[in-house]
């Protein structure tokens, strides 16, 4: 019951955020081509961004590409590199990468 909490929080916290996502991006005349880094295609991380990527496109608002990655630690740095606009990241590896710590020193 706790874990389908946590899911349902999560995905409730998924929506507003793509909902505030588009909203932001109506302003924008012009489509754009943007790349979401993801993980493994066996794992959870890339159908949940593919999912997110064809709800983007369909909607007209970008032109979104899922790319498959070695997951968090690499999609940090797609995101630091700007070859990237969207990236899944554990918590943990996030604040390694902002604050310069562990594998990003």
């Amino acid at each position: 019951m706790r874990r389908s909490r946590i899911v349902t929080g999560g995905m409730m916290a998924l929506a507003l955020l793509l909902a505030v996502v588009l909203a932001s991006s109506q302003a924008v005349a012009q489509t754009k081509n943007i790349s979401i880094s993801t993980g493994a295609t066996s794992g959870t991380y890339y159908p949940l961004g593919t999912a997110i990527g064809k709800t983007l496109t369909e909607a007209g608002i970008v032109n979104a590409t899922t790319e498959s990655t070695g997951g968090s630690v690499e999609n940090a740095r797609l995101i630091g590199q700007k070859q990237t606009e969207i990236g899944f990241v554990e918590s943990m590896i996030a604040d390694w990468a902002y604050f310069g710590k562990e594998v990003y020193k």
